[in-house]
């Protein structure tokens, strides 16, 4: 593995430079109290809704003596709140097909924590209600409960405890000496254990200030939606911390790792180049990249439909990861674990890309797969959200902006 270098009055849009980026038919603002919201109505699958809750804040926001507490307080959101009593909540995802197992309605991360819902129209009043409370501040933390929480985030640490090696071992190579090697979201169980209510409760009021925190929904939208979104959202002041944590620095050298780092396309032996980028608001510069990794998949694939050492070959966007860096990864199955064979010719096709570029026959092609592969993006509720999710979060462009870039068109 080698990295090389490389609106009411109380409502103001979003930056000129964002509002670039979203399709035409977005709905999107910004509240007085600094909360951000993206609305997407579709004719898709009439009757249901995909909801986000993006807040800002994750590990890398809790003390030394608060460890793992921010994903704690993720699993207490979906205990009671001031308008849920206990039981409400599980009961009332419970009537929208959703269930309660393994955060599969919530994600806890370095640097934020994403709350997922997906419900029926007629529930898009209740639904929003809840995730308004989460941002409001009226998480409801009940000692009994805590205790409850308390025990299935330590199992989970438990369960999860047999990957962290490798885990750390692959993030000390990609960020030497930074706060990712001793900040995993999973956190530590003295603090799970012993950390007092009060000072639980105080840390929630920190993470979820409303200036770091974005509603993201999509799909059968009701006319009035901006309206409740302001209704529900505007209770809780503005605090003072930044929106967003600012990205971590590069450095800017060739890194070898030799185990099974946990983003990894397949079973089996293979080698992989992985660029890691510094993160861009530029739509030109990300699709140019995208492109180009197309092409060298394509190199590969060739190569692997031939009688030698490669058996496959594919490349993978696994930006957002970890922090904001834009990470790509060209990937090639090898045959009879060659491993050295393997990244020999891998490196071999980087390097030749990088002195000699692309034909314009292969960027035609690399061009058309790129349509293929993402022409029926977003076009779903639940498309559209995760699109609008990682616009909020790393400033790219939706998926689905008809008007796109015009330089586009003639690449």
């Amino acid at each position: 593995l080698a990295f090389p270098s490389w609106a009411s009055d109380a409502t103001a849009k979003p930056s000129a430079a964002l509002a670039q980026k979203l399709h035409p038919d977005v709905i999107h603002g910004e509240l007085a109290n600094g909360l951000r919201y993206f609305l997407k109505p579709t004719s898709q699958l009439s009757g249901e809704v995909e909801l986000r809750l993006l807040v800002n804040s994750g590990s890398l926001d809790e003390g030394e003596t608060e460890r793992g507490i921010a994903h704690l307080i993720e699993h207490m959101a979906f205990r009671r709140t001031t308008h849920f009593a206990p039981h409400e909540i599980k009961e009332f995802l419970n009537s929208n097909g959703l269930r309660l197992v393994n955060d599969s309605n919530a994600m806890t991360g370095y640097e934020t924590t994403t709350y997922f819902l997906k419900v029926k129209k007629e529930s898009l009043d209740r639904a929003l209600l809840l995730l308004a409370d989460w941002a409001n501040g009226e998480i409801v933390f009940d000692d009994a409960e805590l205790k409850l929480e308390r025990q299935i985030v330590l199992d989970e640490k438990s369960l999860r405890s047999k990957g962290q090696g490798a885990w750390r071992d692959y993030l000390g190579l990609l960020y030497p000496n930074s706060d990712y090697l001793d900040r995993s979201p999973i956190g530590t169980e003295d603090s799970i254990k012993g950390l007092p209510l009060a000072k639980i409760e105080a840390l929630y009021k920190k993470l979820y200030q409303p200036q770091k925190i974005s509603l993201i929904a999509s799909g059968d939208l009701p006319d009035d939606i901006s309206v409740k979104v302001k209704n529900l959202f505007a209770k809780a002041q503005r605090g003072d911390a930044l929106p967003q944590r600012a990205a971590q620095a590069l450095t800017p050298r060739v890194r070898l790792y030799k185990g099974v780092p946990p983003p990894w396309p397949q079973n089996g032996a293979g080698v992989s180049w992985n660029f890691k980028l510094a993160p861009s608001s530029d739509d030109e510069v990300n699709l140019l990249q995208s492109i180009a990794m197309y092409c060298l998949q394509q190199r590969l694939q060739k190569m692997a439909a031939q009688d030698g050492v490669l058996l496959s070959a594919e490349s993978v966007d696994f930006t957002g990861m970890v922090g904001l860096d834009r990470y790509l990864t060209l990937y090639a199955g090898v045959k009879d674990a060659k491993i050295e064979e393997g990244l020999t010719q891998l490196y071999r096709e980087v390097r030749r890309a990088k002195l000699n570029g692309f034909t314009d026959a292969e960027v035609d092609s690399a061009r058309q797969d790129f349509d293929k592969q993402t022409m029926g993006w977003a076009q779903s509720p639940v498309e559209w959200a995760n699109s609008l999710l990682n616009t909020a979060r790393f400033g790219t462009q939706t998926l689905g902006n008809v008007e796109g870039p015009k330089w586009f068109r003639g690449l």
